[in-house]
């Protein structure tokens, strides 16, 4: 996946929501056309919100099961201590009346931990609790377009973090990033996939199994100007035929749902900080002072102690 993100393009006159790669001398595109194609995850309209629907039920699995183990937090449980819980379950949850609660518990995980996968120390949000409760409106969701959008988000702002050497984290259905490539460019798949036992595999990236290569192999792969890939990737007459929602993916991507990145808390902060600094700059007179502040305790200590010492004693 680096290698190919190291052939991004900026391509004017694009949709917002596509990426271009430059590989070899012909341009490859990744839209949610291409999405929808790699995961076969619905798109279309829905009747529920995540945006609106934040309140988790009283009889849900969540409040019967989820709330009163985890005594550590009162705003939701992370996805680490949900797993456990679904590993190690208590008494209660073990019983054989209970297997749709569990049942329930593993659709949160599957869909947080694949589709969405956002960073697993993060809570999973109420409204996923609220919609697995309702089976219908959890099967017809639009998880196509939503995990979309935080692909594209994420790998859009991917933040690079210096140090030894520099890494980044992409959050969101990487995996359908991964087989995008190997169907956008099927020379890339030889080397690191198996080859497909059939070709009519839905989804398409149930098609391929990856098996580890040295990174020399196929480092000086888009090296080379001669490459077979395919700019955009079209559906098979199976695949319209079966994916009976293929129609919608044309509408915009936000219009039956739309997904919000909340920062976090110590982002909220450092972004609150910023904006109280630009609307109340520090005076002239107590920059001194507030540089001198942000000193750690021991430079502090002798920044104090060479001041005393070039200070001059004032008789009363």
């Amino acid at each position: 996946m680096h290698l190919m993100l190291r052939q991004q393009v900026i391509k004017e006159g694009v949709d917002e929501d596509e990426l271009w790669f430059l590989v070899g001398d012909k341009f490859v595109r990744i839209s949610k056309y291409e999405y929808a194609l790699v995961t076969g995850l619905r798109f279309g309209p829905t009747n529920f919100d995540p945006n609106a629907n934040s309140d988790i039920p009283d009889n849900g699995v969540y409040r019967k099961f989820i709330d009163p183990h985890n005594k550590f937090s009162k705003k939701g449980a992370k996805y680490t201590f949900v797993l456990d819980l679904f590993n190690n379950p208590p008494k209660e949850l073990r019983r054989s009346k209970e297997r749709e609660s569990l049942l329930k518990i593993a659709k949160v995980l599957f869909v947080h931990g694949f589709f969405v996968a956002i960073d697993t120390r993060y809570r999973i949000a109420n409204w996923v609790w609220s919609l697995v409760e309702f089976e219908k409106e959890w099967e017809t969701f639009p998880w196509g377009a939503y995990s979309f959008q935080i692909l594209m988000y994420r790998m859009k702002n991917a933040k690079v973090k210096a140090g030894d050497k520099c890494n980044y984290h992409i959050y969101g259905f990487s995996h359908a990033f991964l087989h995008f490539i190997f169907e956008a460019v099927p020379g890339l798949a030889d080397i690191l996939t198996s080859k497909p036992k059939h070709k009519c595999v839905q989804p398409r990236l149930l098609k391929r199994l990856c098996h580890t290569k040295s990174l020399k192999e196929y480092l000086k792969f888009f090296d080379s100007q001669d490459i077979q890939c395919f700019e955009e990737l079209e559906p098979t007459k199976q695949e319209l035929i079966d994916y009976t929602w293929w129609h919608h993916v044309a509408d915009d991507v936000r219009s039956s749902v739309r997904y919000i990145h909340r920062e976090s808390n110590k982002a909220k902060k450092a972004l609150l900080l910023k904006r109280t600094r630009e609307q109340s700059p520090v005076p002239e007179q107590g920059k001194e002072m507030a540089l001198f502040l942000r000193l750690s305790l021991g430079r502090r200590r002798r920044v104090a102690r060479r001041r005393a010492r070039t200070c001059t004693p004032v008789n009363y």
